[in-house]
């Protein structure tokens, strides 16, 4: 992605609109491939996750079960946190510093009136929504700001290919869940036996992510991605 954002902040500068579009869709499209189907992995995996990084001694079920609620608060956000990244320095591309600036600082003005009106309440797990709901509105107003500046259309964002990047991962994500269900039932398993089930179902949700890309008319992307990886 950052590769990408040098080429549109270079076609920008040479007056190449058209081709400072196809690079940022560019972008986006890779990103999206890539962050919608990893957060349904970790949200579905992350009590196995947190057992296997931080259950040890002191650090007790509870204490897992509590983490893992925050956790999955956080992980609202991650895909909007990704945009985040991609749509902020292409205002500075555009000379309209100011226009993130302005978002982040209203983003952070509802998150604080977010938590404050509701952690006491419901305590902890609303700071993590908070968090995601800061970053969900800070992406939110990027997309339509942006989508003014380079006159771009809804159908830029909400493309084909990211309703099929999220049907793939909602197809993969009860496959997940019935080998789950059906193979990995027990709670009382050893360090190593945990670590393959995280494995063993991260596997069978990339590998089925993969077919379903392919199925749906998506493996150019799929290589495209995969070329990337190799080539870094």
């Amino acid at each position: 992605s950052n590769s990408n954002l040098v080429f549109f902040s270079e076609a920008v500068k040479a007056g190449n609109i058209a081709k400072a579009k196809d690079s940022l869709k560019g972008s986006l499209e890779l990103s999206m491939l890539v962050i919608i189907p990893v957060t349904c992995l970790l949200y579905i995996l992350s009590e196995d996750l947190i057992y296997l990084v931080f259950e040890r001694g002191a650090f007790s079920t509870n204490d897992r079960l509590m983490t893992s609620m925050a956790f999955k608060a956080y992980l609202f956000g991650l895909p909007f946190y990704c945009l985040f990244k991609l749509f902020g320095p292409t205002f500075y591309a555009l000379d309209k510093e100011k226009i993130p600036v302005g978002i982040s600082l209203f983003s952070i003005l509802v998150n604080i009136v977010f938590c404050l009106s509701l952690v006491d309440e419901h305590g902890f797990v609303i700071l993590a929504l908070g968090a995601s709901l800061s970053i969900i509105v800070n992406s939110l107003l990027q997309i339509l700001f942006l989508k003014k500046e380079l006159d771009l259309r809804l159908g830029f964002f909400v493309s084909k290919k990211l309703i099929t990047f999220v049907f793939g991962s909602a197809v993969s994500l009860w496959i997940l869940i019935l080998s789950k269900s059906y193979f990995f039932l027990s709670e009382n398993w050893s360090f190593g036996e945990k670590l393959i089930e995280v494995i063993s179902l991260s596997s069978v949700f990339l590998i089925c992510y993969s077919f379903a890309l392919v199925i749906f008319g998506e493996k150019k992307i799929l290589s495209r991605f995969i070329n990337k990886i190799r080539r870094n």
